[in-house]
């Protein structure tokens, strides 16, 4: 990525930018080629001290183009006054004027009367969308690029180096848990209402299905007081299940499936020396007969997939591919594109067409990013692939928008070894089978995870983590942004919670909750109410920290997370944060300016453990029996010892959480038989929660149990 940058004074950043330090004079890294941006691209000039706001005029930063002529933007100040966003004319950057210079005068001044020492320029060429990659040549030239680009950065050729982040505990990101379904049956705990998730678990009300090992296994649960088994699925060696999806009378199961011998035919003889090759991989069958499920349609893309969605009957598919960079340096007629396969049309794999391979002109990520939409209804219907050559972590996705997120590491050689982060966000509208780029933008910061993203009323929400808790010489701040339909910038709340990171996020219609973390637990109400205008309403600290945030209805939210305890150690000059059993919290939000923990539970000790901590579809909610259940192991501490600490349950727990009544257990299910081991069993461990009407089902990885709801007496169990 061609880029320009200026230190000591100011810096000027094409993202992502490599940043070089100077403690005393100013290095400019100035390139030969323009860069390429789209047409509504907007810079970002920083500084390294406030500047004078007076100087910053259309003179001191302006935008020519090819003629010479001054193109018509904005300027904006950020409130710190250490940075100026360049925004695009109105209708955006005119392409057939290209190419256009940025140029940043040595006129403005900062606060203390310092004036920036040097006059950076930087010529850009703009497209008005993302460029197709229209042969070979085109992209063995891409990646050519990114092979010395790595090499200079000192980058893996597999990806880019990653920090050390919290485990991806995963929110709602709006009030789809308010929602009743329309079935007495309990469905995946989803982000948003009418956008499905794959899991590993899934029921009809009369059917259970769940991937088992190498297996899938269906179940008939119709008689309560006599469950059994109706059908298995084991039919591919090569193919790994991994979670599911319901769509009428289909089931379809994503996982992973390697093709060796394919794989080697359709490249080079030399690949039987990489066999960890994988393909994302969806099989679809029809269970119209319970009984005897039938294969409908194989398909398979290469590269590991990041995440899926289904909306109404369209299954979307998101993967990512990184080619074998080193083995193309040996060989430059290596085929670099993901292979693809679909027996509607063959067994044998083929390369991603080029018509459907675009690029994203500001990233340069060593991967294709693939987003395959598959119509369930018409199964002749050819599946629809769009590749794209960029990164890619986090998605987060609407019923009408779809979005990818992408974290830039920027090394700093000095005076830290740390890196600076920030994300980069796309966008693309989703029409059925349709998958259509609009646009992009950039935020300051890490995104936690696809929850700390959300879409309202057409703007685009997210919260970002900056810097890095517990590092003094680059300290981490928190903060809101807030994007238009095009993912221009309307506003933001900055720097919150200085030295502590974010740890979970839940947006509610017009409100954000936001819950960060260094020794207490402030939860942050946010008013987004006028997006030009969000405001924070109200700040509650207690100790702890919830990993995850479920609505309980419009003035009640529960959190599920960790209690913690501040111990003083001699000689030490801050006290050290331990953490203690599984927490659960019910806030009262009425007043949103004085947010309130109105119950609060602690769960066993250090090491207590749940699967709702990192995955929110561990969580059963029983709406009409205000039931909450989840698998648990519980530890307690052992007498005598300061350190260890000894398994005391290993199942679920089932409570009632109401404003009224607070936090009530109503049952400990376990499979466990006899003695149970220090550090438990696999085939015992609780997996799901589960409910069909007044019946609660229990799923381990050896059993399935019925329950009765009112009294959770067993009503039969079925070991497997």
């Amino acid at each position: 990525m061609i880029s320009v940058c200026i230190l000591g004074a100011l810096y000027l950043v094409v993202k992502p930018a490599t940043i070089i330090e100077s403690n005393r004079n100013p290095i400019a890294i100035t390139t030969g080629e323009p860069t390429v941006v789209l047409n509504d691209k907007v810079w970002t000039i920083r500084f390294s001290k406030e500047i004078d706001s007076s100087t910053i005029t259309n003179e001191t930063i302006h935008v020519q183009d090819k003629n010479g002529d001054t193109v018509d933007v904005t300027l904006e100040i950020a409130e710190d006054r250490k940075s100026v966003q360049v925004l695009p004319p109105t209708t955006g950057y005119d392409t057939t004027l290209s190419p256009y210079e940025l140029n940043v005068s040595t006129i403005i001044e900062g606060s203390n009367g310092w004036n920036t020492r040097n006059s950076p320029t930087l010529s850009f060429v703009t497209v008005p969308t993302l460029p197709l990659i229209e042969s070979d040549q085109e992209l063995k030239k891409y990646f050519t690029s990114i092979t010395k680009q790595m090499k200079e950065e000192k980058r893996s050729l597999w990806g880019e180096e990653t920090l050390e982040t919290a485990e991806s505990n995963e929110q709602s990101a709006d009030s789809s848990a308010l929602k009743q379904s329309s079935n007495d049956y309990s469905e995946t705990n989803t982000q948003v209402s009418g956008v499905d998730e794959s899991d590993h678990v899934k029921t009809d009300g009369n059917y259970l299905y769940r991937v088992q090992e190498n297996q899938v296994v269906i179940f008939d649960i119709r008689d309560r007081e006599n469950l059994r088994i109706v059908s298995e699925i084991q039919e591919d060696p090569n193919f790994q299940p991994g979670e599911l999806y319901l769509n009428g009378d289909q089931l379809i199961v994503t996982g992973y499936k390697w093709d060796e011998e394919n794989t080697v035919k359709a490249r080079d003889e030399i690949y039987h020396y990489f066999p960890w090759h994988s393909y994302s991989s969806i099989k679809i069958y029809d269970i119209k007969d319970r009984n005897k499920p039938t294969l409908l349609r194989d398909i398979a893309l290469e590269g590991h997939q990041l995440s899926s969605r289904k909306v109404d009957s369209t299954l979307y598919i998101v993967s990512s591919y990184y080619p074998d960079l080193y083995y193309y340096e040996e060989n430059m007629n290596v085929e670099l594109r993901p292979l693809f396969s679909d027996s509607k049309i063959g067994s044998e794999p083929q390369p991603v067409q080029f018509d459907s391979i675009r690029y994203v002109p500001e990233s340069q990520q060593p991967n294709f990013i693939t987003i395959m939409a598959i119509d369930l209804i018409n199964m002749d219907t050819p599946v629809a692939t769009h590749s794209y050559l960029g990164g890619g972590e986090q998605l987060y996705m609407s019923k009408e928008n779809l979005y990818v997120a992408v974290s830039n590491y920027q090394n700093i050689r000095e005076p830290s070894s740390w890196s600076t982060i920030d994300s980069e966000i796309y966008k693309f509208h989703i029409d059925g089978t349709d998958v259509t780029y609009t646009s992009m933008t950039h935020v300051d910061g890490t995104i936690l995870n696809q929850f700390s993203m959300d879409e309202y009323k057409g703007n685009f929400r997210v919260v970002t983590t900056t810097g890095f808790a517990w590092d003094e010489t680059s300290p981490s701040a928190n903060h809101l942004y807030i994007f238009d339909q095009n993912l221009q910038p309307l506003s933001s709340i900055e720097d919150l919670a200085k030295g502590e990171r974010i740890y979970s996020a839940r947006f509610m219609g017009d409100k954000a909750y936001m819950v960060t973390f260094r020794e207490t637990d402030p939860l942050f109400v946010m008013d987004t109410s006028d997006p030009m205008n969000p405001k924070v309403l109200g700040e509650l600290k207690i100790p702890g920290f919830s990993n995850y945030l479920h609505p309980y209805d419009e003035n009640h939210l529960i959190g599920f997370g960790y209690d913690t305890t501040l111990e003083t150690i001699e000689g030490s000059k801050e006290p050290i944060v331990r953490q203690g059993g599984m927490k659960i919290s019910l806030f009262d939000i009425t007043d949103f300016s004085n947010p309130i923990e109105k119950d609060t539970l602690v769960i066993g000790g250090r090491g207590t453990y749940s699967e709702l901590q990192y995955n929110h579809k561990a969580l059963m909610h029983h709406p009409s029996h205000d039931l909450f259940a989840f698998p648990i192991s519980i530890y307690e501490p052992v007498k005598g010892s300061q350190y260890e600490d000894q398994l005391e349950f290993q199942g679920g727990l089932v409570y009632t959480i109401t404003p009224k009544e607070g936090i009530q257990k109503e049952a400990e299910i376990i499979h466990v038989e006899g003695e149970l081991f220090q550090y438990g069993e696999w085939e015992t461990e609780m997996q799901r929660f589960l409910y069909v009407g007044d019946t609660l089902l229990a799923l381990s990885n050896n059993k399935l149990s019925t329950h009765d709801i009112n009294t959770y007496s067993i009503l039969d169990e079925l070991e497997f």
